[in-house]
């Protein structure tokens, strides 16, 4: 049999798989998903398998992973993963060169990362199978506060050296981040500035539009974001 005809049989064929061998199935098996440079296989499946670039990366005993999303200048990548009961939430995997990173849980669905050694901070959600990162193009994202219709954080735009009754300080100024929750993506607040000295700035709500900043000296602000966001309300 000429070689050409073999090789065009094998193609025609049930059950040839071509590629890694992770990815061969049985026939009717659920196939895999592809998520950027992730593979997840098989899909939709307990005790599956999450892949980059073909490479096994983790599995997930009694578990099934649903997303993958690596976190900013390669410091891990976020996991989500589905419990037995149907819960679901984010797991951070470490990269072998950064063992700093940390994923704080917040309340709802969202979650912080912080690497401060590498000066990384970064806010994300959960949404069904979907990571959403909140704070692409920043490194500071932070703050996080949340009320029963709207999340806030914020991000440090610039800092400086001033001179205050005679000492020397730092201004940072914070650019605010507003998200309507159970809705895809956010705004940022353009004409809301925030300034103090210290590079941590406690926010807070009172109601379902008034936002608060309480300053390093004890002030307090008030902020009714109708006036800079009419359209999230």
């Amino acid at each position: 049999m000429p070689l050409v005809l073999t090789f065009f049989l094998m193609l025609l064929l049930p059950g040839t798989s071509w590629g890694l061998e992770a990815f061969s199935r049985p026939q009717g098996q659920s196939a895999h998903l592809e998520m950027g440079n992730f593979q997840i296989y098989p899909a939709n499946r307990f005790g599956n398998a999450l892949y980059l670039e073909q490479t096994l990366l983790k599995r997930f005993p009694e578990r099934s992973v649903r997303a993958a999303l690596n976190i900013r200048d390669d410091r891990g990548v976020l996991v989500l993963v589905e419990e037995q009961d149907g819960m679901r939430k984010l797991e951070l995997i470490r990269s072998a060169d950064d063992q700093e990173g940390r994923l704080r849980k917040g309340r709802g669905e969202f979650y912080e990362f912080a690497d401060y050694k590498a000066g990384i901070q970064q806010v994300f959600r959960v949404q069904t199978d979907h990571i959403e990162l909140l704070s692409p193009g920043v490194r500071t994202a932070s703050g996080l506060t949340l009320n029963d219709t709207h999340a806030v954080f914020y991000h440090i735009s610039e800092s400086q050296e001033v001179e205050i009754a005679g000492q020397a300080k730092r201004r940072y100024t914070f650019r605010l981040h507003l998200v309507k929750r159970n809705a895809p993506g956010k705004v940022l607040l353009p004409k809301l500035r925030i300034q103090d000295t210290s590079a941590r700035l406690r926010l807070g709500w009172r109601g379902p539009s008034i936002l608060t900043a309480t300053l390093s000296n004890g002030g307090v602000q008030e902020y009714d974001l109708r006036d800079y966001a009419p359209g999230f309300f």
